[in-house]
């Protein structure tokens, strides 16, 4: 599942090449993972973002590995970031913005990145077994 990692406002977008950094130097990072300039839906939703990260998430432990990664990122010592960051799902826009690395915002972060996509419409029903 393809998620966008934005900053909330325009001049976070240093912050958002900062987290990108963050995510390459570790071992664990996701492994399709990109820094890319926003399409003008995504700069539209992110007042004019200048950055996106994106990546893939393929398993449960990718999403809390992800998890993990964002709050060590927000809670290590030395300049703190400040930005506020959406995390969107590519599919179907579901998404969440979190400030921090609090307890409920590590809750809500997992929340939305656990949940199920919904069924493509491209795919089609199987067909039904005849009645005996």
């Amino acid at each position: 599942m393809r998620w966008e990692i934005l900053a909330v406002a325009e001049d976070d977008a240093a912050e958002v090449v900062a987290f990108y950094r963050w995510l390459r130097s570790d071992e664990e990072r996701p492994a399709e993972l990109a820094l890319e300039s926003p399409t003008a839906d995504d700069a539209a939703g992110a007042m004019g973002a200048l950055e996106v990260v994106s990546l893939a998430l393929t398993h449960a432990e990718a999403v809390a590995n992800l998890v993990m990664l964002y709050v060590n990122w927000r809670l290590t010592p030395g300049p703190r970031p400040t930005a506020a960051f959406t995390f969107r799902r590519a599919a179907d826009g579901l998404s969440v913005t979190v400030d921090g690395a609090s307890d409920e915002d590590v809750r809500r972060l997992m929340a939305v990145l656990s949940t199920p996509a919904p069924p493509s419409s491209t795919t089609t029903a199987p067909p039904s077994a005849p009645l005996p």
